[in-house]
């Protein structure tokens, strides 16, 4: 997938509970009226779910935290081998859209978009005095390849209001998985040897270009894939900055930011 991109090796067991990360509780469903509202002004034919015969494979709504006139949205939508992603902020009375992100998402034997693939985080991301970012996490449904050297999964990308816009500024995996040695998918074979990663992000007090540098810590295990648990634990961290438009990796990162920090499009 050109964005939102999961190369999952769902056939390790040791990640495949991560996929349950993206779970949409019922209380995070999006009412009826939200599908009839937002129809319309899509312009999207049977725009419902897709157990009703509609075209919408995924959805969460959310109060947003900042403002109680407002709802937060996510849904996904289409036919086909491609999805449209929708992320808006809507008006909680009429449901009108305020700002909003759309773009197209390409499925493939590492991303597909399924019924709990999609989950807004609403965590405190105060970028700077006026600016809360709003966070959207991505869990592949895809089974993946049966042989890996990477994965990733429980993609957090965080969005800013811009205009009648949301923008993208950060998309990276929270959860990840790299082979050192043989091909991640071969869980009994002693000579398979993984390095697991799992991120928190937390924002630090400095700030570069107006924004709040994020402090991006990895709890590492580097294990045998026929002895999973067997591993210590060692943590690293590393702090993103803001260049303008977008966090940036810089130089000399880790392998947990620099084979997996993406950039989503810019709305369509």
């Amino acid at each position: 997938m050109a964005s939102l991109r999961c190369a999952a090796a769902a056939a390790l067991a040791a990640l495949a509970a991560l996929c349950l990360a993206g779970t949409v509780h019922a209380q995070d469903a999006c009412p009826a009226a939200v599908y009839q509202a937002l129809g319309p002004q899509l312009d999207a034919k049977r725009f419902a779910p897709a157990e009703r015969g509609g075209t919408v494979v995924a959805a969460t709504c959310k109060p947003s935290p900042q403002d109680d006139n407002t709802l937060l949205a996510a849904l996904a939508y289409g036919s086909d081998d491609v999805k449209t992603l929708f992320v808006g902020v809507l008006d909680k009375k009429t449901l009108r859209i305020l700002r909003s992100y759309r773009t197209d998402i390409g499925e493939d034997s590492a991303t597909e978009i399924g019924a709990s693939s999609l989950r807004l985080d609403t965590a405190r991301y105060q970028l700077d005095e006026k600016t809360r970012a709003i966070g959207l996490r991505f869990n592949s449904a895809a089974h993946g390849p049966s042989c890996a050297d990477f994965s990733a999964q429980d993609d957090l990308t965080l969005f800013v209001p811009d205009g009648v816009h949301l923008r993208p500024v950060l998309t990276l995996p929270m959860s990840q998985a790299r082979a050192l040695a043989g091909c991640m998918g071969h869980g009994g074979d002693d000579t398979v040897v993984a390095e697991f990663a799992e991120l928190t992000m937390a924002l630090e007090k400095t700030a570069t270009h107006g924004y709040a540098d994020l402090s991006v810590q990895a709890a590492i295990v580097k294990e045998k894939m026929s002895d999973i648990g067997a591993g210590k634990k060692r943590k690293e961290r590393w702090t993103l900055h803001y260049d303008g438009k977008r966090y940036q990796l810089g130089k000399g990162a880790p392998w947990w930011v620099k084979d997996s920090i993406l950039t989503l499009p810019p709305s369509d």
